[in-house]
């Protein structure tokens, strides 16, 4: 069986337009979903291919399809715009069970007609059709890849060529890196976004530099046993908070011998400017003894409670840190922004608010475990 023939053109001409170039298009998203491979080649295997295939094989008529088209497409608008606000929670139901009632009566519909007309689906044609835009788009992935890792090591490198300046320095230093980190893009961003300009001064500064971060990569595959009474592996407290979005990132050195993770911001609220947490870990090269949330409010807001968001993931924290309940006076102090400092056994917990002086009434609040290990 030929897998491509002329009848396939059309199918050709939309994949090319719609998946190959829609594709490109969305590199900059695909280099950040570090999933996206694995999942790319899922979509195009699983069995809710196979239903948009017998789907699409038994259209309704012109009339019919200008119709429901844009109703669908009106009730799917209406579902995105509801599933936003608890308040709107009886009429997201409505709307998600409408279209689920109406994708289900696709199905039956069209399940129903192939086995009515069997010996007209169960054709070659049929067949190749079927298999040519999955085929084709799992055929295209390594070119993705492959343009994901250029494009990320242009990236890295424009980084280095402005903090290293100097034209020798940077060719070394690109020839280095390829020879080091070859399809390790996570070593090459983690080295690139480490350089500080006054750092490098020689050839040999770039081979510690990189060797530095291979060393890292190894630690962390087989990271050190903390016991409680030093402190917590920083290996293990980075990952505390990591069904809230609050993965701390990679543990690294920083200024002044202290060495430091922190996660992106977790936007929080429904303002026009976003609310926000952030998660932090601090302590030694080998053990982590300061654990901090910080909660920034930039619009204050009555109908939302910022505090409590901070509590609940504050209460994870807690526990996944010392193994306890969170104490109902440090509960309390971030419930009503007061400054609070216990200790409870071997760690110090507190919170505090800190106003930014603005006509707003923004301000941070701040919580944070240490562990008395580390004030030694």
């Amino acid at each position: 069986m030929k897998l491509w023939t002329v009848s396939l053109l059309k199918d050709t001409i939309l994949w090319v337009i719609f998946v190959g170039i829609g594709t490109l298009f969305k590199m900059n998203t695909i280099i950040k979903d570090k999933d996206y491979f694995k999942n790319a080649v899922k979509d195009n295997l699983k069995f809710m291919a196979i239903l948009e295939f017998v789907i699409g094989l038994y259209n309704f008529s012109i009339w019919v399809e200008l119709l429901i088209v844009p109703i669908t497409a009106f009730v799917a608008i209406l579902v995105g715009f509801t599933e936003k606000s608890n308040k709107y929670e009886k009429l997201y139901k409505l709307f998600n069970n409408i279209l689920i009632f109406f994708g289900l009566a696709l199905i039956l519909r069209a399940c129903f007609l192939a086995v009515i007309h069997f010996d007209e689906f169960a054709t070659t044609d049929h067949l190749r059709e079927f298999l040519f835009g999955p085929i084709l788009s799992v055929l295209f992935l390594p070119f993705i890849y492959l343009m994901s890792v250029y494009m990320q090591y242009e990236d890295a490198f424009a980084r280095v060529k402005f903090v290293l300046q100097s034209p020798e320095r940077f060719s070394y230093a690109r020839r280095k890196a390829f020879l080091k980190f070859r399809f390790d893009i996570d070593g090459l961003k983690r080295w690139a976004n480490g350089l500080h300009r006054g750092k490098i001064k020689s050839n040999i500064d770039i081979n510690n530099d990189i060797e530095l971060i291979k060393q890292r990569q190894i630690i962390e595959k087989n990271p050190p046993i903390i016991s409680e009474t030093e402190g917590w592996s920083p290996y293990s407290a980075i990952k505390f908070l990591s069904n809230f979005g609050l993965g701390a990132g990679y543990y690294s050195a920083g200024y002044e011998d202290e060495w430091k993770a922190e996660s992106s911001y977790v936007k929080i609220g429904d303002s026009l400017l976003s609310n926000k947490i952030i998660f932090y870990v601090r302590g030694s090269e080998r053990i982590a003894d300061n654990l901090e949330l910080v909660l920034s409010v930039f619009t204050p807001n009555k109908t939302y409670d910022y505090h409590a968001d901070l509590l609940n993931i504050s209460m994870v924290l807690y526990e996944k840190a010392t193994g306890q309940m969170i104490p109902p006076k440090i509960a309390n102090a971030i419930l009503k922004e007061r400054n609070v400092k216990i200790d409870e056994g071997q760690f110090s917990v507190s919170v505090r608010k800190s106003d930014w002086g603005n006509s707003t009434g923004s301000y941070d609040l701040f919580f944070c475990i240490g562990h008395k290990a580390g004030e030694n």
